[in-house]
């Protein structure tokens, strides 16, 4: 199994700098009984050959990139002739006296590291030596390789769904060889070579769809005509090497609730209340006279159904406007919802897709150029806010509970601020990292979160 890397794919390769590494990922919290021996000492070798037996149904876990032959190209992956578990399953013990605190600044020491180009592009830490006897585990797959919902999807494939689940034994494998360099070099120029080719085709097949192509030309006026740069704020700043991340957890049956009784979507809901949060953040800074929205984009999944567990980037996404003038809670999640009902009908999302599906009619260079631009110096949004299906039942590994799991998105070069969110288990879990050194008033952005969701509950009874 060996193929290249999408042009979206190699994008997040291209963007990405020491400082702002562009993995996805979280910190999930598991019982530690089953997962400890009688010391209080992580099982890892029984995990190791756990995660090991699930990577069957997800081969590119044991794949590496290869630069494409002569650096024509896009990066290949090929089976890692060197792959060994131990490099991706790891243990840390946190620092006495392994506390909540003493956790996070672990968690987040690794989350600011990027991964290694030179082996599969995922890695997962184990940490024991918690005061309460729970195992975390600090997960990070790059962007390159997953996106939000095939990482959720992976990252589920490793784990039980049956506590009683015998213990899953991992099955030979022996990595295909990597084409020839020759070979290599011969595919790269039949790609250049098909490059203009593959444009023409990708532009006959529009036109052979008129209506189809006149939603897009519509859709693209009216976004050229109304789309503005993002409102210049301080959310909008160079982002450096640290990273802190908060949480904000709510009941999942709290967020169907307000849905059901304002006829809008937990989405819609989950959108206000980050609103809520990002106003009291700009009020607290004295910046929000003058300012009457922001904009975040919103990544949408464009996987089918039977391609959920497809890696690589499958999705598009919508510019939503977060409207900053309305107070009232119910009066925002109305406009939160009138505008995402608009991106929906006016084909934003098919326009976007489309948009990115041209990419890989173009050289390399370009690409990275391209990327660059677009993730480190973009003028066109605020955020990122994005949510992510988890499992809707408990999770177990070796039969130990997954008690939660706190996504994290990273942050681009000109973002200090990304909200992830991700339901689980009857929970929805906000996780929300900043830059400390650019947001040290993270405490803010989350007390009004948890504020402005508290309001939509009271409303709605």
């Amino acid at each position: 199994m060996a193929d290249n890397l999408s042009a979206l794919d190699a994008s997040f390769l291209a963007a990405e700098r020491p400082e702002v590494p562009l993995h996805i990922g979280g910190v999930a919290r598991f019982e530690g009984g089953p997962l400890l021996d009688d010391d209080g000492r992580l099982r890892l070798d029984d995990i190791r050959a756990v995660v090991e037996a699930h990577l069957a149904a997800i081969p590119r876990f044991r794949q590496r990139l290869r630069p494409a032959a002569g650096g024509l190209g896009l990066p290949r992956w090929c089976d890692d002739d060197g792959f060994d578990i131990t490099e991706h399953v790891r243990t840390r013990r946190v620092p006495a006296p392994g506390l909540e605190d003493d956790l996070h600044r672990l968690a987040m020491a690794l989350q600011a590291q990027p991964l290694p180009r030179d082996r599969p592009l995922w890695e997962l830490t184990f940490v024991d030596g918690l005061a309460d006897g729970s195992v975390a585990l600090v997960d990070k797959a790059h962007h390159a390789l997953v996106d939000g919902v095939s990482g959720s999807e992976s990252f589920i494939t490793m784990l039980d769904r049956d506590p009683a689940a015998p213990p899953a034994v991992p099955a030979p494998w022996a990595p295909s060889p990597a084409p020839a360099t020759a070979h290599r070099l011969l595919d790269e120029l039949r790609r250049a070579a098909r490059l203009p080719v593959d444009a023409a085709r990708g532009t006959v097949d529009l036109v052979r769809d008129p209506a189809a192509l006149a939603a897009l030309l519509g859709t693209a006026a009216e976004t050229l005509r109304t789309r503005r740069p993002a409102p210049r704020c301080s959310l909008n700043a160079a982002v450096g090497a640290r990273r802190d991340h908060r949480v904000v957890r709510w009941s999942l049956a709290d967020a169907k609730h307000i849905a059901h009784a304002t006829g809008t979507t937990v989405n819609d809901v989950a959108l206000t209340a980050v609103t809520g949060g990002l106003r009291a953040l700009l009020a607290g800074r004295g910046e929000l006279a003058g300012l009457d929205h922001l904009t975040a984009l919103v990544p949408v999944s464009t996987r089918g159904a039977d391609e959920m567990l497809g890696l690589g980037n499958r999705v598009s996404g919508v510019l939503a406007t977060l409207p900053l003038t309305h107070v009232d809670p119910l009066e925002c999640l109305r406009q939160v919802r009138a505008d995402m009902d608009a991106h929906k009908e006016g084909h934003e999302v098919e326009l976007f897709a489309a948009l990115l599906g041209t990419a890989d009619w173009l050289p390399l260079p370009l690409v990275t150029v391209l990327s660059e631009l677009t993730v480190n110096r973009q003028p066109v949004v605020n955020l990122v806010v994005t949510n992510v299906r988890g499992s809707p039942t408990p999770l177990y590994l070796r039969g130990a509970r997954m008690l939660e799991f706190q996504p994290y998105v990273p942050l681009g070069a000109n973002t200090t601020v990304g909200v992830a969110i991700l339901s689980y288990d009857g929970q929805l879990d906000v996780g929300v990292t900043v830059d400390p050194d650019a947001c040290p008033d993270a405490a803010v952005l989350v007390d009004g979160i948890e504020a402005a969701f508290a309001a939509l509950l009271d409303s709605t009874g």
